[in-house]
Parts: structure tokens; C-alpha cells; sequence
């Protein structure tokens, strides 16, 4: 019993050092943005769609982009402004938006409602199965809701 006791005494400081070093060098986590924000728009004017381009802008640029998440979802008549020919004003912001991490998601159901074929989507842009639903599961994991109407 005495030749396990100082057994155990002897490596209890190399398994500390070990799991000391281990921390120490460990990859810091990433840290988690603090401010999740779902917009949805589901308007068919164009001055609509550009106020809600200024509005990620001006959320992003005042909480920092490095502490907030964005998705803005398009759906309902709001489709339109995914399409290559009606949404083509805003391709370059759009495209803009999404590299600088906001997800732009456009609606499946929209899109087969409209008779819009996914061809005509802009690259910028997600298909995602249905926009309403896109909204209730960012709801329901915590995400702030904004209509984006103007």
C-alpha cells in the first residue's frame, strides 16, 4: 500500500503539469457574438428593399460586426428582390452584405409561388425551404425580430 501511495504522489505533479501546459496552450475559444438579428422583408418596393440594406448597415456598424449575427429573409412579395432582373439595382449590396457574413435568405415556397425558377436567384442569396419558417426557428433560438419595412 505504501509503494502505491508514494506511486501516486510521485506522478499526481506531472499529471497536474501536464493538464496545466494543456490549458495554457489550448486555442482560446472563439468568442460568441453577443446580438443575433433576423429581419424580414416581405415588401415588393424597391425603396423598401433599401431601407433595409442601410438598416443591417447601420446595426452592424453600430454593435460591430465582430458582435452581431444577421440573416434577412425574403419571402411573400419581398421575393422579388432576389431576382437577377427586378433585384439587380441591389445585386452589388447584397453581395456586399453576405461578405461581410450576413446570411440573405430567399424562399422556396416564394419563389414556386411566383413562378420565379431558382435560376433567376442571385448568388448572394440561400434558398432555404420556407421564409416563415426560417423566421420562427431564429425566434424560437433567441434571435431578434425586425420587419423590415420602411
Amino acid at each position: 500500500m505504501t509503494t502505491k501511495l508514494i506511486a501516486t504522489l510521485m506522478t499526481l505533479p506531472l499529471v497536474l503539469t501536464a493538464a496545466i501546459w494543456v490549458k495554457l496552450n489550448a486555442a482560446p475559444a472563439a468568442k460568441a457574438k453577443t446580438y443575433h438579428v433576423v429581419f424580414e422583408m416581405t415588401e415588393p418596393e424597391p425603396v423598401k428593399w433599401a431601407g433595409t440594406i442601410k438598416n443591417v448597415d447601420h446595426l452592424i456598424e453600430a454593435l460591430g460586426a465582430e458582435n452581431v449575427d444577421v440573416e434577412v429573409v425574403m419571402h411573400g412579395p419581398g421575393i422579388a428582390a432576389v431576382t437577377k432582373d427586378q433585384g439587380a439595382s441591389f445585386a452589388s449590396d447584397f453581395e456586399r452584405l453576405r461578405k461581410e457574413g450576413v446570411f440573405l435568405a430567399a424562399c422556396h415556397n416564394s419563389l414556386e409561388g411566383k413562378h420565379i425558377p431558382l435560376s433567376s436567384v442571385q448568388a448572394s442569396f440561400t434558398v432555404v425551404p420556407s421564409g416563415v419558417a426560417e423566421v420562427v426557428k431564429k425566434q424560437h433560438d433567441g434571435w431578434q425580430y425586425l420587419k423590415a419595412a420602411w
